[in-house]
């Protein structure tokens, strides 16, 4: 029923505890991340998003998140654990003048323990995702290009969107504090009742993947493969001066490509 329904009608995917997040800021937050990353953040401006893919010194991937750049010195990444340690080691063994807070993904066995994140961070796709996000917001969105930020109205609260699609169609990411979350949530629900809106689960979108015919790979399987056999030559950025792996994925780009994720 949740696949059905991201083909025929709209899902709410809540994504607030499967990733970890992690803040950076300061002085040299820009300078930083453009070291530790392969892409540029050359037209990096204000309320935009992009992936975040650091190699290492061999240039093999680590892993990816998604970037969102709040200020011209904070940056916020959502994504899987790896990438978040790798900021975060190389951050404390170079000088940059930065500031990381770490919110790690929900524990999966909390034994009853209260678990409380930074964000809620909850995805509105499907075919009539359109239509519910219009209900939410009393009226037509203002004009957001994918993966650019922007604002709409769920009941009380103005929240936080970004442009993105998942199932096919274009729908929204919306996030905000984490005790708001709850309230956000019910009500999209609501709104979202006479198009169909299903809650869908983690073990469902991962077959999005299949779908879209993407590799199912654990962790693992990227301590041993490089941007260009993993597909992400796209976000290289050999010319934007020395970063981490740079020389490395220049040896990998001039041997050329020896196997490829299929």
């Amino acid at each position: 029923s949740e696949q059905i329904a991201w083909r025929k009608s709209a899902v709410l995917f809540d994504q607030t505890h499967h990733m970890d997040e992690l803040i950076v800021e300061g002085p040299d937050a820009a300078t930083f991340l453009e070291h530790v990353g392969i892409n540029s953040f050359a037209n990096f401006d204000l309320n935009r998003a992009k992936h975040f893919v650091p190699v290492t010194p061999a240039g093999h991937v680590i892993g990816d998140m998604i970037i969102f750049r709040e200020r011209e010195d904070k940056f916020i990444l959502v994504g899987r654990a790896p990438t978040a340690n790798w900021v975060k080691f190389q951050a404390a063994i170079n000088k940059y003048r930065v500031r990381l807070t770490h919110d790690p993904r929900s524990d999966s066995r909390p034994d009853g323990r209260a678990i409380y994140r930074t964000h809620y961070r909850f995805q509105i796709q499907g075919p009539n995702a359109e239509k519910v996000i219009t209900k939410l917001n009393g009226g037509p969105l203002p004009p957001i290009k994918f993966f650019n930020m922007g604002h709409i109205n769920i009941g009380k609260r103005r929240v936080d969107a970004l442009r993105h699609g998942m199932a096919g169609a274009p729908g929204l990411e919306v996030f905000g504090p984490y005790a708001e979350g709850d309230e956000v949530k019910a009500a999209i629900l609501e709104a979202g009742k006479e198009f169909g809106i299903v809650p869908c689960g983690l073990g469902a979108r991962n077959t999005l993947r299949m779908e879209a015919a993407m590799p199912l790979y654990g962790h693992e399987i990227h301590a041993s493969i490089t941007p260009w056999e993993a597909g992400l030559d796209w976000i290289v950025k050999l010319d934007k001066g020395e970063f981490l792996g740079r020389d490395a994925l220049v040896r990998q780009k001039e041997k050329g490509i020896a196997r490829k994720l299929i």
